[in-house]
């Protein structure tokens, strides 16, 4: 996956109105998803929309895994986002995960 242009969007906490930027950290995960998903083209070849899977990571993982992406990020649908919201996040890492494990390869020593 070196050299992919790829970004991929599983949540936003500013939207623009009209010309002025607009924090949407008080609503809920579901509902920033929903203005995430109404900006982000179904067919862009730069940015991808990471829809939300409830309850079903276990099934989600292995898949993960095959695909070599990074892990998943698990967060409650209902949360807002706070000071404190990254504490509450679940990162599970994909152990096999090739950006990971080569990274150093890409740093001079």
């Amino acid at each position: 996956m070196y050299g992919s242009n790829n970004h991929i969007r599983a949540d936003t906490l500013h939207c623009l109105d009209r010309w002025d930027e607009v924090s949407v950290r008080a609503l809920p995960l579901v509902e920033r998803k929903k203005l995430l998903r109404a900006v982000v083209p179904d067919q862009s070849s730069v940015i991808l929309f990471a829809h939300h899977v409830h309850g079903r990571g276990r099934d989600l993982f292995p898949e993960v895994c095959r695909q070599d992406l990074e892990g998943i990020v698990a967060k409650h649908s209902a949360e807002r986002y706070g000071e404190d919201e990254p504490k509450r996040w679940l990162k599970i890492k994909n152990p096999e995960n090739s950006q990971a494990r080569d990274r150093a390869k890409l740093f001079e020593r």
